[in-house]
């Protein structure tokens, strides 16, 4: 029996280094710091749109809290003060079940020199290396620089890609299977297991050392 391939979506995120996770159907960085691509399945954006990369924080946070801080694209932004925070449920955004929580939107526009031959970035298998430049390529990307090892343990960020029509109203965004999500955190972290046993040897060999000292 012959299967029909999938048609190639309009809109896809990819990250490098990443690797597809199939059990969640999602892009997911390997390491905090990375680079975020956002993919047009044509070489001609839609005449009177705009289009937005659209950053949440992940898990889902319903209620105001300190969380740290990123990188995109070289800029700080803070979770607290420089995010949007709904707790009351989607506020108009893609539904992936990941708002309400704290997000910030970041418009861009597309580069007519970033062509590349697209792909199915849920059929990518080993570390994703994103898209290559190429001047017969059939779509278009734009590449963000990310840093989430700013954020508190534990917490990451959700990436939708969006399009939105002259009133702002989103009209299109990438399918739940081609989003991206960063790495995890680390602003606060506790050390695990392994990481206090050798803080602990640490410590006991500095006060043997001291005890040394003073004998002597």
């Amino acid at each position: 029996m012959v299967l029909n391939a999938a048609a190639i979506p309009a809109l896809q995120l990819d990250a490098s280094p990443a690797t597809y996770d199939s059990s969640s159907s999602t892009t997911i960085s390997t390491t905090p710091t990375f680079t975020l691509y956002a993919m047009l399945n044509s070489l001609t954006p839609a005449a009177g749109t705009t289009y937005d990369i659209v950053a949440a924080i992940e898990p889902k946070q319903t209620t105001p809290a300190s969380l740290g801080s990123f990188l995109f694209n070289g800029s700080t932004v803070n979770v607290t003060s420089d995010m949007s925070f709904n707790n009351g449920g989607n506020p108009g955004l893609p539904p992936h079940g990941v708002y309400a929580t704290y997000y910030k939107e970041f418009a861009f526009a597309w580069n007519p020199a970033n062509k590349f031959n697209n792909y199915d970035v849920s059929l990518v298998s080993g570390t994703h290396t994103g898209p290559t430049t190429s001047a017969t390529g059939n779509a278009l990307y734009m590449s963000f620089n990310v840093d989430v090892s700013g954020l508190d343990a534990g917490h990451t960020l959700w990436f939708d890609l969006i399009e939105l029509d002259a009133n702002g109203n989103v009209i299109a965004n990438e399918p739940f299977s081609h989003a991206a999500q960063g790495g995890t955190g680390g602003g606060s972290s506790v050390p695990d297991g392994g990481s206090t046993a050798m803080l602990l040897g640490v410590a006991m060999l500095g006060l043997g050392w001291a005890k040394r000292k003073i004998s002597a």
